[in-house]
């Protein structure tokens, strides 16, 4: 499989991993993991992270728009414990410790490969991890919830993916989860309307769960591509998103468009019923 980087995009690594080919890259001011091909996670080098330490790059804002979705999901329980299935590149678990600095976050990642390239471009997840606000554990995410005896989570994000379009969500995952996890919400990917969103729907809902919200996270004509869809068993917080604005201090065009982008991921927030009821 070719390795040539596109113009104008330095490739800063490449390895073979459980899954397919892994490489890390730099193109027009942002770093990406990807597998195969497909994204698995990109951060803005800036405005990077100014700490006692020193200065990392790439900082705390997520480039995958997806992701802010997370932090709308955490806002319910600020000071919680997240159950996060997939690391990718750590952008996710990253923009989690970030805005709220009482959140813990432990990421299952099965692949240990993912897990090195992560730490190694991305050094604000090794950062988070010295302070002992992520734990990364190398596990499949269904044994490492049946063996992690008495834990619970306030929210469970489940984003591991087995290639570019297959989520990982077994009912064995879901069922475990219940009675140790107050919420969890999924990552899916749609081609077109809310067809693979009623399918994951009916999957919660045959474990026990019940679907109450749909968090679109793009805005797209009817009938074209979607992209990313949340779907979540707990409504967000609607008075801990009032103003939210989890990259306000950093003063930076891409902080600024990350908090404008949340903002109106939250505006397309959807009740389950209503996507259900669709035609």
């Amino acid at each position: 499989m070719s390795t040539a980087a596109q113009p104008h995009e330095v490739v800063r690594e490449v390895l073979m991993g459980r899954f397919g080919q892994l490489s890390v890259s730099d193109s027009e001011g942002v770093r990406s993991l990807s597998c195969s091909w497909a994204c698995h996670g990109s951060s803005f080098l800036l405005p990077a992270a100014e700490l006692a330490g020193g200065r990392l790059e790439p900082g705390p804002v997520p480039e995958s728009d997806y992701m802010l979705g997370w932090l709308i999901a955490a806002a319910a329980r600020p000071d919680g414990h997240v159950l996060m299935g997939g690391l990718g590149s750590g952008a996710g678990p990253i923009a989690l410790a970030w805005a709220f600095p009482r959140l813990r976050v432990t990421v299952v990642e099965i692949d240990p490969l993912i897990v090195a390239l992560a730490r190694r471009h991305f050094p604000l997840l090794g950062h988070f991890e010295a302070a002992g606000r992520i734990a990364v554990v190398e596990q499949d995410v269904v044994e490492h919830v049946w063996q992690a005896g008495g834990a619970d989570w306030s929210l469970a994000c489940l984003d591991a993916y087995r290639d570019s379009s297959s989520l990982y969500c077994p009912s064995a995952l879901l069922q475990a989860l219940h009675g140790r996890a107050a919420a969890v919400w999924l990552n899916i990917l749609e081609d077109a309307g809310f067809d693979a969103t009623r399918h994951f729907a009916d999957v919660l809902i045959d474990t026990g769960w019940s679907p109450a919200c749909v968090l679109p996270v793009n805005e797209v004509p009817r009938g074209a591509s979607r992209g990313n869809v949340l779907l979540g068993t707990q409504a967000p917080a609607a008075a801990a998103l009032r103003g939210f604005q989890p990259f306000g201090a950093l003063d930076h065009p891409n902080a600024r468009k990350a908090d404008a982008r949340l903002a109106g991921m939250l505006a397309r927030q959807q009740p389950w019923m209503r996507i259900a009821a669709m035609d």
